[in-house]
């Protein structure tokens, strides 16, 4: 399956001068929970769907753990997990103090063979909602294998032949 996208209008400043263009947007399927998760890898191995929910969320408190001791955490194929610190300047060494150090936020590098399958991936332009469709509705869920939705103007709506 494709991965998903939708033109976006948007407007930028550029040598002083108010533009308009259209750039690709990602739009996600939905958010996988670990329940389902988990469910899919219990189906890849011989791991029942308790255990692997029971490992992914003792998972994340360890990688937490690991994180606020100074660790970065690797994971084979995934990547690199660590943290990134910032501070003020200050004049000297000494002045560097302990509580003027802030957490700034998660950093992750992926594994390389990770990023190369996902440059491999192909990409599919999704149509634009028709006019008065009401795009803040929960989407329903949907199955874990991936299907392509029908597209939008394949669809025969009650009345039109």
């Amino acid at each position: 399956m494709a991965f998903r996208f939708r033109p976006v209008k948007r407007r930028f400043i550029k040598d002083g001068k108010t533009q308009e263009k259209f750039f690709a947007t990602a739009q996600s399927m939905r958010l996988i929970g670990v329940e389902e998760l988990a469910k899919d890898i219990s189906h890849r191995s011989a791991v029942k769907e308790s255990s692997v929910i029971a490992v992914l969320m003792e998972l994340s408190d360890s990688l937490l753990d690991s994180l606020i001791t100074g660790n970065n955490v690797k994971f084979s194929g995934i990547g690199v997990f660590g943290v990134a610190i910032t501070s003020e300047g200050f004049d000297t060494e000494k002045q560097v103090d302990a509580r003027k150090v802030k957490f700034t936020k998660l950093t992750f590098r992926p594994d390389k063979k990770l990023v190369a399958k996902l440059k491999e991936m192909k990409f599919e332009k999704v149509a634009p909602p028709p006019k008065g469709y009401v795009t803040n509705r929960k989407p329903k869920p949907q199955p874990l294998t991936p299907k392509t939705p029908p597209n939008i103007q394949e669809i025969n709506i009650k009345g039109e032949e």
